[in-house]
């Protein structure tokens, strides 16, 4: 009897260990089972997926856990090129979700380890995106954010009509187009502009300022002129008196200076009385 229970204890150790695997499936996946038998059987992806609790299964059998959780994907495309004949850079960022129950179908139509959206979305993706930016301008497309929506649009419909045609178990949660931009010398073009338009103005206002200040001198000498007109006086008598009235000027101020400083203890400070 005890040999007979050691036995069965043999059996079901070799058969945890050796014949069965333990599958737990967490929140948010499903379970794909993949059956690559060892000797006989048959093989191929089970089409019947499990997204909760525990699976056991032949050890030989693949378990493939694939998360239902939303997932971005970004893809980046380069020389697009414009109308105007501008290659562009942009990004155009993708969220999507597998769809509940289907996995099976994903993994037995495009492969256990299908890349998909490199070998056959990201081709039809450039093909449309080629299409829609070489019809418009460069400015444009940077100018008219409604003109970037729209190519969204008509890429989002093409994308559909993609997941679509290929029976893909897939859904698109969110889309959009990054920030368009040009090759860097394009950039570095367009900053020299920039910098060449500020000079420009800096230029122009330099220049109404030079002739601002002459006409503010013109306005002096016509008043000079007719204050020695209405006095009687001749250009030298004239400039004699704005002599003694710029060292009257000088005299007062230094009489206020002399007024206001206080010797204390060896310093002199000078205090403004800004009252008067």
């Amino acid at each position: 009897m005890k040999k007979i229970v050691i036995g069965i204890v043999l059996i079901l150790f070799v058969l945890y260990n050796i014949v069965l695997q333990r599958i737990t499936i967490d929140a948010g996946e499903e379970l794909v089972l993949i059956k690559k038998p060892w000797f006989y059987g048959s093989s191929g992806v089970e089409q019947k997926t499990y997204s909760t609790g525990t699976v056991w299964a032949v050890r030989s059998t693949k378990a493939q856990l694939i998360s239902l959780k939303p997932y971005l994907i970004s893809f980046k495309f380069l020389n697009l090129m414009t109308y105007d004949n501008i290659p562009i850079s942009l990004n155009v960022d993708i969220t999507f979700q597998n769809q509940k129950g289907k996995m099976a179908k994903l993994i037995s139509d495009f492969g256990e380890d299908s890349n998909w959206t490199e070998t056959l979305l990201r081709p039809t993706l450039r093909v449309s995106l080629e299409s829609y930016i070489k019809s418009n301008l460069y400015s444009t497309l940077q100018a008219n954010s409604s003109k970037v929506t729209a190519i969204e649009n008509s890429l989002l419909k093409d994308i559909e009509h993609f997941l679509s045609n290929k029976q893909l178990p897939i859904d698109i949660l969110q889309f959009a187009i990054n920030k368009i931009t040009p090759p860097q010398h394009i950039r570095d073009m367009a900053l020299k502009i920039v910098l060449k338009d500020k000079k420009i103005k800096l230029k122009q206002r330099e220049i109404k300022l030079q002739e601002l200040q002459q006409e503010l001198e013109r306005e002096r000498a016509k008043a000079d002129k007719s204050y020695m007109e209405n006095m009687h006086m001749t250009i030298s008598q004239y400039l004699m008196f704005r002599r003694v009235e710029l060292e009257e000027k000088k005299l007062t101020t230094e009489r206020y200076i002399i007024d206001h400083i206080d010797d204390k203890n060896g310093t002199i400070s000078l205090k403004m009385d800004l009252s008067k």
